[in-house]
């Protein structure tokens, strides 16, 4: 319920570069002020390019970016296998890697 809010400082939104996810972040940063969780931080997911990434900052203005995601055809081929993306797309690892340690200086 609801009620775990309470624990929490912050939400994460993944988000990718387009209008229907730009909205549900929209939604989450309302719902997070009803909880009383005042960060709401922003994780591109999907990105193909810097234009995406752009669309994402110029959508969400006023929401904290912690970084982006590329999309990448080893983490799905990874997931075809049933192996570790880990093994698989080292790309998207490090980029994932650059958004923990944004979030953990933050």
């Amino acid at each position: 319920g609801r009620g775990t809010a309470g624990a929490v400082d912050a939400f994460i939104a993944v988000v990718e570069p387009g209008q229907r996810s730009i909205q549900t972040a929209r939604a989450i940063r309302r719902l997070a002020g009803d909880l009383g969780v005042g960060q709401v931080y922003v994780v591109g997911n999907k990105v193909r390019s810097a234009d995406d990434e752009r669309f994402i900052r110029q959508q969400l203005p006023d929401m904290d970016v912690l970084g982006f995601l590329p999309i990448d055809d080893q983490a799905i081929e990874a997931d075809r296998q049933g192996v570790a993306v880990f093994d698989m797309a080292p790309r998207l690892v490090a980029a994932a890697q650059q958004i923990v340690a944004r979030l953990e200086t933050d």
